[in-house]
């Protein structure tokens, strides 16, 4: 199955609920109409801020990227529990980091490159949201991501 919409569409024919991808705008036509409801993996958005952090560190890049880590390790905490569990801590300690993460980002010079990592991640807000209200979505999903590479490498 390759990555064009036609073949999305078709494979998914049916299916609602939430779906777990990149942002690759082919699947953009999934969303319509409400049944399939879009998750975004957070480390799209950490790579974004980690590049621009890595060329230029500043403040905001490195507490940005403290807040990121801190994210990472509750997920490691909670890998594994029940649903209900990782909701619950989620709840808890990782959505008052991620609100921080968002106002961190706001009321920057659009021109910054910093800037224009956290617009990336405001423009799909909600989908990298998703996982805080979803004890069964994971927060990032690069190791699926590698694993669709290597089949579609075999296949």
């Amino acid at each position: 199955m390759g990555r064009a919409g036609e073949s999305v569409m078709s494979e998914l024919a049916g299916f609602a609920g939430t779906l777990q991808a990149d942002g690759f705008s082919g699947y953009n036509q999934l969303y319509k109409g409400g049944a399939i409801r879009e998750a975004a993996c957070l480390a799209h958005l950490r790579r974004k801020i980690f590049d621009v952090h890595d060329s230029q560190p500043t403040e905001l890049s490195t507490t940005a990227m403290a807040g990121i880590q801190a994210i990472y390790r509750i997920e490691e905490e909670i890998r594994g529990l029940p649903p209900a569990e990782r909701l619950a801590a989620r709840r808890k300690r990782t959505r008052p980091l991620v609100r921080a993460l968002r106002r961190q980002g706001k009321g920057l010079s659009r021109h910054a490159d910093i800037a224009k990592a956290f617009a990336y991640g405001a423009k799909r807000w909600r989908a990298f949201n998703r996982f805080l209200y979803d004890g069964q979505l994971v927060w990032r999903d690069n190791s699926d991501e590698k694993r669709a590479t290597i089949w579609m490498r075999i296949w």
